[in-house]
């Protein structure tokens, strides 16, 4: 019997050959080789433009190569030719769901599931398009389905853990990323999901081993590997240089350094337009700081585009949107697309809000599309980024002559405070002092509740026998967390009946629950900042601990920019005395609880006027520096 002729050899002999075309082209995909194989299936589709599955196959092809547009053009082809197939329905939702189509994407999965109800991956690909609807519970319904019809789909497994996540069943969540594991054990997207839960559900150092199995199995992820560098800001164990290591390791792996000519207009006095990068434009913690900003930007002095890389919208996103003269959506662009959209807006200075956070753009900013680049606020460590210019804190966040060596970025030290907090429209008023049993609060994510803190807590309740701690967080939702989370203090000796433990509120106001605590007690080495103004702003004085890295001397730039100074303590013995000497005296602790919103106004953390001021004469000065290296 004759053996198969290649199809290299069939398209040299007979040009015309449409088959081999398609064929070689689904081979050289499989290999990976996608701009090759779609070279070829359009070859293909120009031979045989009537052959629904060539049109298919480039559409996948093109999808692989972030050229989306063109993949639902050639899914649509192939649906006119055969509407009836599950398969390209699937296909389509898929690359809808990309580039963020989200109400699209739902309704091809449901046309495949129509005409193929049995259709495992397409119900978890469902499932994955209602989550980001925020149909949560539909979600987990779907993606069941899927594992009814395939119980050994290990990718409905991991999808399964991701939507049980967001409805806060932390266990559950867990469990559905370990049986993917058991399926898959390289299986990167799980590995990494697993490390999210295990952070998130207050153990840290056991994340940053999943984290690294993960980038073991696929190194080419840039957003594990953030995931890495996020978690390693909080563990108590911290050598600053390999932690500075690994985020130059980050921008070496996933990036590649751009050379690029602006041509922006070198008049150092002109109105300048300085463009924001955030996911996070909605209701978020983020917003509370930058919201402010937005409001107060003088339009004489600044022009303000805000670029938003999440598809997530709300009333928020709306109210920022009114706040700039230019919105673009860049979550479905690539970083080339989105970076020639910021180019073609003409932006002087782009500032990123997220850093090494969920869905950061970093890799946009590596191609230097903007002349000034700018980090600020979204993450408390470098970005790692030679194509970073520049870092915003303060003095006391950062001191002079600390970490120069540890940054890629210059560190631009705002005079009064980096921030400046905007309250929430349905902030309760302060409740007057209890008379009971001092109650303790932390309302930060358990990552920061390291076993250093937790002994800390022990002590303070140990020493002061009739008080009480409030811990609240998403992750609090779940009874294996509160399980884990008690026993952590009962090997200490903490009976369960003093700790009370409260998931995410999702009725009324959040803050609601600092009418009923006292004093708030701060996280570390990874300190709060939301959670701190939130907690000052209830009438709640916070006790934090000043560390050895920026995320671990928040609290002390907050607490000296409100005149609580004395509430910050440099070693952990001096943070247990500090909060007793509080709890002591409940006459001026009552005092103080009146007080702390004027003393807030008057430090100026509420004040967007007076610190966006600021802020513009430090983009003023940024802007001059490049002027005159340009014109030099």
């Amino acid at each position: 019997m004759a053996r198969p002729r290649p199809c290299a050899a069939i398209i040299a002999e007979h040009p015309a050959h449409a088959d081999a075309h398609g064929l070689l082209g689904v081979v050289l995909a499989l290999d990976d080789r996608n701009a090759e194989a779609a070279t070829l299936l359009e070859r293909a589709v120009a031979l045989a433009p009537a052959v629904a599955a060539y049109h298919n196959n480039l559409g996948n092809v093109l999808s692989a190569l972030d050229r989306g547009e063109e993949a639902v053009a050639a899914y649509g082809r192939a649906l006119a030719l055969r509407p009836d197939d599950a398969q390209t329905h699937n296909n389509l939702g898929t690359v809808l769901k990309a580039a963020g189509r989200l109400a699209d994407a739902r309704d091809a999965y449901e046309r495949a599931l129509v005409l193929n109800p049995d259709y495992a991956e397409a119900h978890s690909n469902y499932g994955n398009a209602l989550l980001d609807l925020g149909r949560i519970q539909e979600a987990v319904e779907s993606h069941r389905r899927a594992l009814v019809l395939n119980p050994d789909y290990a990718v409905a497994h991991n999808n399964l853990g991701s939507a049980l996540k967001r409805q806060g069943e932390y266990e559950a969540a867990a469990a559905s990323f370990e049986t993917a594991l058991k399926l898959m054990p390289a299986y990167s997207d799980a590995l990494s999901n697993l490390g999210e839960v295990l952070r998130e559900s207050g153990d840290a150092g056991a994340a940053i081993d999943y984290y690294r199995r993960a980038l073991d199995a696929d190194g080419a992820r840039p957003g594990i590997h953030s995931n890495l560098l996020y978690a390693l800001n909080c563990v108590p164990e911290f050598d600053r240089g390999a932690h500075y290591a690994e985020h130059r390791r980050w921008a070496e792996l996933h990036t590649r350094p751009a050379t690029v000519s602006h041509g922006n207009d070198p008049n150092p006095e002109r109105r300048i337009r300085i463009g924001y990068v955030s996911p996070d434009f909605r209701r978020h913690s983020v917003t509370y700081f930058i919201e402010p900003v937005l409001a107060a930007h003088d339009p004489g002095v600044v022009e303000v585009f805000c670029y938003a890389s999440s598809n997530l919208r709300d009333e928020v996103s709306d109210r920022l949107r009114s706040m700039a003269h230019g919105w673009r959506d860049i979550h479905a662009l690539g970083d080339g697309e989105a970076a020639k959209r910021i180019g073609a807006d003409g932006i002087d200075i782009l500032v990123d809000l997220s850093g090494h956070t969920m869905n950061g753009r970093l890799a946009l900013f590596a191609q230097r599309p903007a002349p000034v680049q700018v980090t600020y606020l979204g993450y408390p460590n470098t970005t790692g980024l030679d194509a970073m210019d520049y870092r915003l804190t303060d003095a006391r966040a950062d001191p002079e002559g600390d970490g120069k060596a540890f940054h890629t970025e210059a560190l631009v030290r705002l005079l009064d405070g980096f921030l400046c907090y905007r309250p929430p429209d349905d902030t309760p008023p302060v409740a007057p002092p209890g008379d009971g049993p001092v109650t303790f609060i932390s309302c930060n994510n358990l990552a920061k509740v390291t076993p250093p803190v937790v002994a800390a807590w022990a002590e303070l309740l140990a020493r002061l026998p009739d008080s009480r701690l409030l811990l609240k967080a998403k992750a609090l939702g779940d009874a294996g967390t509160r399980r884990r989370m008690a026993e952590s203090f009962a090997r200490l000796g903490v009976a369960e009946g003093r700790i009370d433990m409260m998931g995410w509120v999702e009725t009324g106001s959040h803050l609601d629950v600092y009418g009923g605590v006292d004093i708030g007690l701060d996280t570390f080495p990874y300190n709060g900042t939301t959670t701190t103004c939130e907690a000052l702003w209830m009438g709640v004085p916070v006790v934090t601990l000043s560390g050895d890295r920026h995320a671990g001397r928040v609290g002390t730039s907050l607490l000296a920019q409100v005149g609580l100074g004395e509430l910050v303590a440099p070693s952990t013995a001096a943070y247990v005395e500090t909060a007793l000497n509080l709890a002591a005296d409940r006459q001026a602790l009552g005092r103080l609880r009146g007080s702390l919103r004027s003393m807030i106004a008057d430090g100026g953390l509420t004040d967007g006027k007076a610190f966006t001021a600021e802020l513009e004469a430090a983009y003023r000065k940024m802007w001059r520096d490049w002027c005159g290296r340009r014109t030099a």
